[in-house]
């Protein structure tokens, strides 16, 4: 019993526990006056029933003093006192319930009154009011003093039967009250329950009830002789209750004085037009008087069957649940009911809540919950579970590993993915199935997954269950486990209430005493309204049951079987799967000639949806089985739909020349795709330099991405910076995961090649591109977010060099004095400090000539030359000059080229190396092949052109000198100043809106994998990307067949880099290296490069004609070479202004000077 805030004002609890829960706790009452009870309903509803249950069970009831009570109770019935005792103690034995004394002794005394024959017996307990003993006081109070009794008596259908009982009971019940010393002792220890108020005369009623305001009215009046005064007119308001509205508040306020509880049983009376489901009885005199009014009803059904419900009509000054309750008689011989669900554990009246009320008191819990936690009394740390199939965990994981990373904090993401789990705890989930068993088993596996679990069945029977997961390895040993628990609830007529308590009192079972979280598996909610016809909306209870899961923190999967077709859409069909936190499917698809099981996530809590299939297979091994997920359907789509099809796949690649290294590679390349992913990945967008502006305008357009599933495109350094500025490429960071791809393949930091982490740098440091990626620089977790996106792939990796025949050279030095022999041969050997510069290897054209005018035949054509075969090579082989003879500082203004400090030195370098051939072809602004590229004693290339040179010895003559031609660092600058070449680096990206792109990071993976690159390099391909091929052997670096050029530098890109991307994100060194520093020269650190790369051209271009005019000593002149660069300054600011549009050159092997192309060119 619990005090109200109000003073004098008590919860009284009635006992019986179910009604308790729908009153708050019990009846309001105030300890100055007894409340006022009705009870109405139909014949046959259970209202002696209740009536009974509440007399004997405010007997067991607790006290103010936590002890149960020592109390009376009257109970006053027309049916037999020994029926009454034998339904008390034999068929409801109301006397078992948990509150039951311990010792038997202490059982309440059922005293059954005597008929009126027997009244005058001194053993009576109750005697005629007309004549009183002075023991039955004190037989009465002996039992509020010693012990609780219940008095049962049988009211006459005769007048005078019923006033001589009813005054017995009421001179008792006052005269026991009198002798109280004080009103507390006894407020809560008598009840008077009168079933049924309709059988008794109203007179008898009036007189009886009030015949303690009768007696003292009439000890004022001279007595008449002859006249009772049981029967005395004298002040007494003889009006019926029929007639007088006012009758049932006078009789309460009358029992309110006595201190008195009373229950009045009332049998509705009912038109022919009006069945008791539809009678109102709240606008009575009776319910108008009463402080609570409870009403029993039955409701039909269509099906004729009929269920018993409990209203609380009223409960004055209180709260309490409003609606219809569905209620069950039960029996002490009952058990719970159909198939395994819990048994009751009350008789008589066993009320099941409501749904909206349970819903109401699940909100009320959670409130006091989140009040709780708001004190911080308790904690829940955020866990994630699996569904328990180990191949799926492991693959959804691969997915959202990466998603959650992103959008966790550095310390969160730590607790949040430390079990690779990614069903939130606590969260509701449903799985979308055809009519398969597959689904429990699905089912079966989540259960067993979580250290405890309850598995409710409306579909298999507990054996059937057994039997299933006995046959997986993972689950078998489990069933013995009394922490997984297994329940079968089979077809009945019960409201969606008492289904809705059954499984509640299943999870607290299940959940015991214990934090451990709980996992809950319904299987199956197919056409539940079937397997229980008595549900009002299958909806409302489903919605009802996920919020039960919810409050109770269980992490919960309903299974939803649904029946569309081949061609439908289960979801549409799933009112479950538009409630829950997480939705799975699980499909049956015919393919290649057999059905599968395809499993897709729907939608997952607090994360990116996975658009996967997995195909689930059953494995079968010697020691049970285990479901496995299979990549089955990764290459097709319209799966689901039950007409799989491949996807489409396009790369569109940038070939060298034809029969070049790369060019038979790619043909390699492209038929391997064909056999591991099938005909319908395209690989014919091959193109060269000549189409290189048809291709990027073609395949950037919105059209062109919509052709195939997936586009794979090829870019080279300056087109990967548009892209990516214009977010036209697919982030790949967490498909590179969920791919699960190798090692070797996922870890961005083990790669050298700069230019993708130049551009993202780049980007932070634009304030119009941080506002557009949404970038917020002072953030330290923005800025880590932003680091670990990924665009592109490092595919191979390409640099000026300067190759040469390392015999023939040395050749050339025999004889020679000096120091230039030494640094000849230490340049050869690889050796950092070897000191050769541009200067010395411009001085050694004289010695070169004067040998060869004596072994023609001995030495290659030309002294110098560098590859032709595009404007980028011509551009980029200008750059290295200017950056090797220049500071970097000057040329390179915040992104802008400096025409003004380009070192004339540079240009003249450039003239006095070559041949007049050659000046005479780069005049002419014609591109020269590879396969018509002269034999040259230096010949500055990209590792893919010397690839091309040296697939020439099959071909002709100067063959075999080109494949004996070695890949060497470029020289030095002056004072020894570390060269500077430029890169050509390619990466595979993929184009904004392509819908398989996991299945285009496989197909980028082979093109990009450690042995791809071994094959490249072996093969004068390209350079590697990764930084194992350019560590030392004893710090864990790859033999590679050759010494790579500029192996120390990209060993230190790729600290500089690891720096700049992981946190906390320094720069310091990455900037003073990479971006201003000696390191390879990434074009796009020139802004508007694609401007500068034909201005350049062109004045290479004019500077020739002029040394073609005039000779090379005038042309070299600085007045000559500055009048050049003052015009292409004036070419570009027309350029950069809009006035101009910029000729990108002429095809490869054009000989019309000016011919200008669709392409301008790139580098390999």
């Amino acid at each position: 019993m619990v005090n109200n805030v109000n003073a004098g004002i008590v919860k009284l609890s009635t006992g019986v526990e179910s009604l308790d829960d729908l009153l708050g706790g019990g009846i309001f009452v105030d300890r100055r006056c007894g409340f006022f009870g009705v009870i109405t309903g139909a014949t046959g509803t259970g209202k002696s029933i209740l009536g009974l249950e509440l007399c004997t069970k405010f007997v067991l009831s607790e006290s103010e003093s936590k002890k149960p009570r020592s109390a009376v109770y009257v109970y006053t019935s027309q049916e037999s006192p020994q029926l009454l005792k034998t339904k008390i103690s034999k068929a409801f034995n109301f006397f078992v319930p948990k509150k039951r004394p311990t010792n038997e002794s202490e059982e309440p005394v059922i005293v059954i009154a005597p008929d009126q024959s027997d009244a005058e017996d001194a053993s009576s307990p109750l005697v005629r009011s007309s004549s009183p003993r002075p023991g039955c006081i004190t037989e009465l109070r002996k039992y509020i003093d010693e012990t609780a009794a219940i008095y049962m008596c049988q009211i006459g259908l005769d007048r005078g039967s019923q006033r001589a009982t009813l005054e017995n009971i009421v001179q008792i019940v006052a005269r026991t009250i009198a002798g109280f010393s004080s009103p507390d002792e006894h407020w809560d220890r008598i009840l008077l329950c009168i079933d049924s108020v309709n059988t008794i005369d109203e007179e008898v009623l009036m007189d009886a009830m009030m015949l303690e305001q009768h007696n003292a009215d009439s000890s004022a009046a001279p007595e008449v002789e002859g006249r009772s005064s049981a029967t005395m007119q004298t002040s007494i308001d003889r009006s019926t209750r029929s007639s007088d509205p006012t009758f049932y508040r006078r009789l309460r306020e009358h029992c309110s004085k006595l201190r008195v509880h009373t229950f009045l049983i009332f049998e509705e009376r009912y038109s022919e037009r009006l069945d008791s489901e539809k009678s109102d009885i709240s606008t009575t005199p009776e319910a108008y008087a009463a402080d609570i009014v409870l009403r029993l009803g039955v409701h039909t059904y269509e099906s004729s069957y009929r269920q018993r419900f409990i209203e609380i009509v009223k409960a004055k000054n209180q709260f309490y649940y409003r609606g219809r309750h569905h209620f069950s008689i039960v029996s002490e011989q009952e058990d719970g009911g159909g198939g395994d669900r819990p048994p009751i554990n009350e008789v008589g009246l066993v009320i099941y809540p409501s749904v909206a009320a349970q819903l109401a008191w699940l909100r009320d819990e959670e409130r006091k919950e989140k009040e709780e936690l708001g004190n911080g009394t308790k904690q829940r740390p955020a866990q994630y579970q699996q569904l328990g199939i180990e191949s799926l965990d492991q693959r959804i994981a691969n997915f959202i590993q990466p998603i959650r990373e992103k959008g966790a904090s550095q310390q969160d993401s730590k607790v949040a993915t430390s079990a690779n789990g990614y069903i939130v705890q606590g969260s509701s989930s449903v799985l979308v199935s055809d009519l398969d068993v597959k689904a429990t088993e699905i089912g079966l596996h989540f259960a067993f997954r979580g250290e405890r679990s309850l598995f409710v069945s409306f579909l298999h029977e507990v054996d059937d269950l057994k039997r299933i997961a006995g046959r997986f390895i993972c689950l078998k040993h489990k069933l013995t486990s009394e922490k997984h628990i297994l329940k079968y609830y089979s077809p009945e007529h019960i409201s969606e209430g008492k289904l809705l308590r059954d499984i509640d009192l299943d999870i607290k079972h299940a959940q015991g005493n214990t934090d451990e979280p709980l996992v809950v598996v319904v299987d199956n909610v197919f056409e539940l309204e079937c397997k229980y016809p008595l549900l009002i909306s299958a909806k409302h209870f489903l919605a009802a049951l996920l919020e039960l899961f919810r409050v109770r923190r269980a992490t919960s999967l309903v299974i939803d079987t649904v029946e569309v077709g081949e061609a439908g859409n289960p979801i549409q069909f799933s009112f479950a799967a538009g409630l829950a936190d997480n939705v799975f499917l699980l499909r049956h698809v015919e393919f290649h000639s057999r059905p599968h099981h395809v499993f897709s996530v729907l939608k997952l809590l607090g994360t990116h949806t996975p658009e996967v299939l997995w195909n689930l297979e059953e494995n079968y091994t010697s020691g049970g089985s285990e479901l496995v997920a299979r990549d089955t359907f990764e290459l097709y789509k319209h799966v689901l739909s039950g007409k799989p099809e491949p996807v489409t796949i396009t790369l569109t690649v940038y070939m060298d020349a034809e029969g070049s290294p790369f060019q038979k590679y790619l043909q390699a390349y492209a038929k391997a795709l064909e056999e591991s992913f099938g005909s319908d990945v395209v690989v014919t967008n091959m193109y060269g330099a000549e189409e290189y502006a048809r291709v990027q305008a073609l395949i950037t357009s919105a059209r062109a991405r919509q052709r195939s599933d997936c586009h794979i495109v090829h870019l080279d350094e300056f087109w990967l910076k548009q892209l990516i500025e214009n977010q036209s490429l697919e982030e790949l960071s967490e498909y590179i995961i969920r791919a699960n791809l190798p090692s070797d393949f996922r870890d961005r930091t083990q790669y050298v090649s700069a230019a993708h982490d130049i551009v993202m740098y780049r980007i932070t440091k634009d304030k119009a591109l941080r506002e557009k990626y949404g970038i917020d620089i002072k953030n330290r977790e923005s800025l880590a977010q932003w680091y670990k996106r990924w665009y592109a792939i490092p595919a191979r990796n390409n640099f000026g060099m300067l190759c040469c025949d390392p015999t023939l050279l040395r050749e050339l030095m025999v004889g020679e004095q000096g120091h230039l022999p030494q640094k000849i041969n230490a340049w050869l050997e690889g050796e950092r400090e070897h000191g050769l510069t541009w200067t010395d290897i411009a001085g050694l054209k004289g010695l070169f000539d004067r040998k060869k005018s004596d072994r023609r035949e001995h030495y290659p054509k030309v002294f110098f030359t560098f590859c032709m075969d595009q404007m980028e090579s011509h551009v980029s082989f200008l750059l290295e000059l200017m950056l090797s003879l220049g500071r970097r500082s000057d040329i390179l203004d915040k992104g802008k080229l400096n025409f003004e400090k380009l070192p004339l030195e540079g240009f003249r370098t450039l003239l006095q190396l070559l041949d007049d051939s050659d000046i005479q072809t780069l005049a002419s602004a014609v591109f020269r092949p590879s396969s018509q590229e002269p034999t040259a004693l230096f010949s500055r290339q990209w590792m893919s052109t010397l690839g091309a040179l040296r697939s020439r010895s099959d071909k002709d003559a100067d063959g075999a000198y080109f494949s004996r031609l070695k890949p060497l660092e470029l020289p030095l600058g002056p004072g020894k100043k570390e060269p500077t070449p430029v890169s050509g680096t390619w990466y595979l990206g993929i184009l904004k809106g392509s819908v398989a792109v996991e299945t285009g990071m496989r197909v980028i993976a082979q093109a990009a994998s450690m042995a791809d690159e071994v094959y490249k390099l072996n093969n004068y391909i390209g350079l590697p990307v990764r930084e194992t091929f350019y560590r030392r052997s004893d710090r864990g670096g790859r033999s590679t067949p050759f010494p790579l050029p500029y192996r120390r530098r990209f060993a230190d890109l790729a600290d500089f880099q690891r720096e700049l991307i992981n946190p906390p994100h320094d720069d310091t060194d990455y900037v003073k290296e990479v971006l201003q520093g000696d390191y390879p020269f990434y074009r796009v650190l020139i802004d508007d490069y694609h401007l500068v790369a034909p201005v350049l051209w062109r004045l290479l271009v004019r500077m020739a004609g002029e040394a073609v005019a005039y000779g090379v000593a005038k042309a070299i002149q600085k007045r000559r070479i500055q009048n050049a660069l003052n015009a292409a300054e004036a070419e570009y600011r027309a350029l950069a202004s809009g006035t101009k549009t910029p000729d990108c050159g002429p095809s490869v092997g054009s000989t019309k000077q000016g011919r200008v192309s669709n392409s301008r060119g790139n580098a390999k």
